[in-house]
C-alpha cells in the first residue's frame, strides 16, 4: 500500500481488519473504496481475487475510466497544519 511504498509501514506490515473488508460484495458495502483501490492498485491480490472485485460491473466501469481516489503527488507533499505532540508529564500537549 501507499505506506509501505513510503515507508511509513514497515514492509511486512499487515491489518487483519482492512483485509476483513475484503470479501464478496464488499464493493455494496461501507469499505468498498478501501475494496476499488486495493483492487486497482493491486493490494492485497490473494483477498481481492477472493472478493471477485474484478466482477463487479461498477469496479470494471470504474477501472475502464481510469477513476481513482488515491492522489500520490498530494500524499507526497502532505503536512499536517496542526501537530500534536505529548511531552511525558501530563499536561496536555504543543501545537506546531
Amino acid at each position: 500500500m501507499v505506506a509501505q511504498e513510503k515507508k511509513v509501514f514497515a514492509s511486512d506490515f499487515a491489518s487483519p481488519l482492512w483485509e476483513s473488508w475484503l470479501v464478496e460484495d464488499c464493493f455494496k458495502q461501507e469499505h468498498w473504496l478501501f475494496g476499488y483501490e486495493a483492487n486497482r492498485q493491486g493490494w492485497l491480490g490473494q483477498k481481492v481475487r477472493a472478493a471477485k472485485l474484478r466482477q463487479e460491473p461498477s469496479v470494471k466501469a470504474l477501472t475502464e475510466a481510469g477513476v481513482t481516489f488515491v492522489n500520490v503527488k498530494q500524499i507526497a507533499s502532505y503536512l499536517p497544519k496542526k501537530l500534536v505532540v505529548h511531552g511525558g508529564g501530563g499536561g496536555g500537549g504543543e501545537y506546531f
